[in-house]
């Protein structure tokens, strides 16, 4: 439930049409939402709305970060094939044919004019203001005609084709489908532009700030307790301590003092699971020389099924500053990876 809305600043610099081609494209709104003042290195949710103010029509790409990537997209993929019927001149969609590989052509944000579009990402309220890059396309109607493909729905099966006159107008209707008159929230077109390396989509930058209140033990003091600068560093709320890297290792640096660390792959991404994870325990894939050294420990510890060999050890919130400090001891690392939306964790062996 929203408790209330501290203001954030969220800019969209320079968002303009070419000279002599009118006003802005895009407006965009952000509030953050929190209970009481922020203070750093808590996890901050934003209503972020964007909404097309200009007469043209736009097709939202990406959101990313300049230095971790792409952050959403609305450019997807779907379950099933999509193939171009040259005769035709639409695309033909068979949903129950597995595609050799996950083809991200469907676009889910089409803006009418006065349109926009929700966002709620969360993030580490740390180093702000924090800058991100959104791609886009800026169509006429005419282009809409000539270049984005609709659903189709017939008893042969799921096309994409290009609309005109009256079929385009009620595609374009925020609230019916033109052919099965269903309600929709989101549009879901193929605009093969958006696929293409060679058409490049306008960016812009983004720009998030809010004020934060500072914690009480400062990054500075996290410094101070470790005896050197970080190179990189985080906050671990459940754990109450700055996570800091030097030249030396990993660092956990709170009030009550500093420990070492095991090697983590991703310390942002491992960090902010386990500040999301709630009640759920986290889990870590194992394989049996490792099994045989942390059973002693008494973790949770359970077979993965097939191939053989291979564990889970699953740790709870109270279970966590303790594998830590028994992976440090043990000299054990950490890998994070990313899988579309999905973070598997893993422990092996120090390289």
């Amino acid at each position: 439930m929203r408790l209330s809305l501290v203001p954030a600043v969220l800019l969209l610099c320079a968002c303009r049409t070419p000279a002599g081609a009118g006003g802005p494209i895009l407006a965009v709104r952000s509030e953050l939402d929190f209970s009481s003042s922020p203070v750093e290195g808590e996890i901050g949710t934003f209503d972020v709305r964007i909404r097309n103010v200009s007469s043209k029509y736009v097709i939202l790409r990406d959101l990313a970060d300049p230095d971790a990537g792409t952050l959403v997209t609305w450019q997807v993929s779907l379950p099933g094939t999509l193939r171009y019927d040259p005769r035709a001149g639409e695309f033909e969609y068979d949903p129950n044919r597995r595609p050799p590989q996950p083809r991200p052509a469907w676009n889910v944000a089409l803006l009418c004019p006065n349109e926009e579009i929700a966002l709620r990402p969360r993030i580490r309220l740390l180093r702000l203001p924090r800058r991100y890059l959104l791609d886009y396309f800026v169509l006429e109607k005419d282009d809409l005609s000539s270049s984005v493909y609709f659903e189709h729905r017939a008893p042969g099966g799921i096309r994409y084709r290009r609309l005109s006159g009256d079929d385009l107008g009620m595609a374009l209707s925020p609230t019916v489908s033109p052919l099965d008159q269903a309600v929709r929230s989101h549009r879901t077109v193929v605009y093969p532009h958006a696929e293409s390396l060679l058409q490049s989509p306008r960016r812009e930058p983004l720009i998030l700030s809010v004020p934060l209140e500072r914690r009480s033990f400062t990054l500075t003091d996290a410094a101070a307790a470790v005896g050197t600068p970080p190179t990189e560093f985080t906050y671990w709320i459940n754990g109450d301590s700055w996570v800091l890297r030097d030249a030396d290792g990993l660092h956990l640096a709170g009030p009550r003092g500093a420990q070492p660390l095991p090697q983590i792959s991703d310390i942002e991404t491992f960090f902010f699971l386990l500040d999301t994870l709630g009640d759920a325990a986290a889990a870590f894939s194992i394989r049996t020389p490792l099994e045989v050294r942390l059973t002693p420990h008494r973790f949770r510890i359970l077979p993965a099924g097939e191939p053989p060999h291979r564990f889970v050890l699953h740790a709870g919130r109270a279970d966590l500053p303790r594998l830590l400090a028994v992976l440090a001891e043990e000299k054990l690392r950490i890998d994070v990876t990313a899988v579309e939306g999905t973070v598997k964790l893993s422990i092996s062996r120090k390289p």
